[in-house]
């Protein structure tokens, strides 16, 4: 399996997320982000939901891998 590193360029939106799934996690917060990321030589726009604690980590490394 092979992992890329998605290095962030711009966040163009940020907010509190919630859904039908979401509320069976009642002690997590999630974060709905849209943002430009910059990988493998190309650049694009992603929608993303992460945990809170876990974007305000990839927010200071200003990267994240999967």
């Amino acid at each position: 399996m092979q992992l890329n590193t998605y290095h962030i360029e711009e966040i163009i939106k940020e907010g509190p997320y919630s859904s039908d799934w979401s509320s069976k996690f009642p002690s997590k917060l999630f974060v709905g982000v849209s943002l430009i990321v910059r990988s493998g030589g190309y650049t694009h726009k992603q929608n993303r939901i992460w945990e809170a604690e876990e974007w305000k980590e990839i927010k200071e490394k200003g990267y994240y891998v999967e």
